[in-house]
């Protein structure tokens, strides 16, 4: 499969020895880099055109150092041609000016780059579980010499894949600045320091430095930067981030926040509270609070709750992926297989199947599509016919379950059966 990745990373050691405890530079744990520079571009690509259609922004830059608000001239377009070329236009040859770009949420961008995360993250997530917040895909792609925000740390757990130049960072442990007399904002596991000189404590640090291919590892409560001695040159990184939330993060404030969505989806119409002479408290809003309170006693919080767990676990703690992918009929020798890496899960619900796939759900409500589930992850290549004979099952009904299981990305389409054996 082109989008699977070989890792050589022995996992268990790796928890043993650095997860969660001290900084690495990892070598030779991937055949190849995670993905190309061609890869991160498309994606950039992509989020322009999604900014500019909808308003949804996942990028932030930076021009000598100063944030950017106005995005239009800054952004790449299908023009550049290539990364190197769009880094051209916006720094000059040479570089007159120096540009940092970020951009996080890059699986939802890029189907490539969401299968090859997922390749490599699912050994760790097997053995630590979902982390309280997601995994996450971020770039910062540029010819700087420090990282705009200053020193900082994240609530991430982070592997830096570099993919084109060499990368510096320098990190520092949780208590190395509690002695510093330093400003600090933020909270937890979200901070930086401002109005300070990184290069005061440079000497001090632990410097993490890698080629295209290598993967600079840091704990989720160590400070960091990174630093160049030459901003001419071209650094891309693609950084899989394991992020631990706040409470703000957890499941039961993610599912609470869902109800009060639900409980107030009119509440735009509410324009002034009325006063009256007594100061009562405002009567939609106590209706409001009624059915809140009915919710959140009820068991429909609870499969609300459950549904957003699974929703989590079959993404491996992604919470944002690619968009579903669209689908015409299926012929009834059409061979699907399992995709390697999904997870189907299921919660039977009365007569309802709520089905989950790499972060998607769906219901159905025939119960006796179960045992196909069941077939589905044991592997294996069969029919569209196959399936529906083997189970008793009309197969139309068969097809419309798999259509949507392919949209998923929890199936794939080999072939048909002709063509296979025409290839055997």
């Amino acid at each position: 499969m082109p989008n699977k990745i070989e890792l050589f990373a022995d996992w268990s050691g790796f928890l043993a020895d650095f997860w969660e405890k001290k900084p690495a530079v990892l070598k030779g744990w991937l055949k190849e880099p995670i993905v190309s520079p061609d890869d991160l571009f498309e994606a950039m690509i992509c989020a322009a055109h999604d900014w500019l259609d909808t308003g949804n922004r996942t990028f932030s830059m930076w021009i000598n150092n100063q944030l950017v608000n106005e995005y239009s001239k800054f952004l790449p377009s299908e023009s550049d041609k290539t990364l190197a070329s769009y880094l051209d236009r916006i720094t000059g040859i040479p570089v007159s000016r120096e540009f940092t770009y970020a951009q996080n949420n890059m699986q939802v961008h890029s189907e490539k780059i969401w299968y090859r995360a997922r390749s490599f993250i699912h050994g760790l997530i097997s053995r630590i579980g979902i982390p309280t917040d997601e995994v996450d895909v971020d770039t910062f792609i540029g010819r700087y010499t420090f990282t705009p925000r200053g020193i900082h740390t994240d609530q991430a757990s982070t592997f830096m894949h570099v993919i084109e130049g060499t990368k510096r960072m320098l990190v520092w442990p949780p208590d190395f600045f509690n002695d510093k007399n330093v400003k600090i904002v933020g909270t937890h596991l979200r901070k930086t320091i401002v109005d300070f000189d990184y290069r005061d404590v440079a000497n001090e640090a632990t410097v993490l430095e890698g080629n295209t291919g290598d993967i600079l590892y840091w704990p989720s409560s160590y400070w960091h930067i990174s630093t160049s001695d030459n901003p001419q040159n071209t650094t891309a990184i693609l950084n899989v981030g394991v992020f631990f939330g706040e409470k703000q993060k957890s499941l039961l404030f993610d599912v609470t926040n869902q109800v009060l969505n639900r409980v107030l989806r009119d509440f735009h119409l509410t324009k002034v509270y009325p006063l009256t002479h007594a100061y009562e408290t405002p009567e939609s809003e106590l209706k409001s609070l009624t059915i809140f309170r009915g919710i959140m006693n009820s068991q429909y919080i609870e499969q609300i709750f459950k549904e957003e767990f699974l929703k989590r676990c079959s993404n491996y703690g992604f919470r944002k992926h690619p968009r579903m992918r669209p689908i015409d009929d299926i012929s009834s020798d059409q061979c699907i297989t399992k995709e390697e890496l999904s997870i189907v899960l299921w919660d039977l619900n009365g007569k309802e199947v709520t089905i989950f796939a790499n972060g998607y759900s769906f219901v159905v409500e025939e119960p006796q599509l179960i045992p196909i589930l069941e077939y589905l992850n044991g592997g294996g290549t069969t029919t569209v016919s196959s399936l529906a004979r083997m189970f008793s099952l009309d197969e139309s009904l068969v097809k419309q379950l798999l259509r949507q299981l392919y949209a998923a990305r929890a199936i794939e389409f080999v072939g048909t059966f002709a063509s296979l054996s025409n290839r055997g």
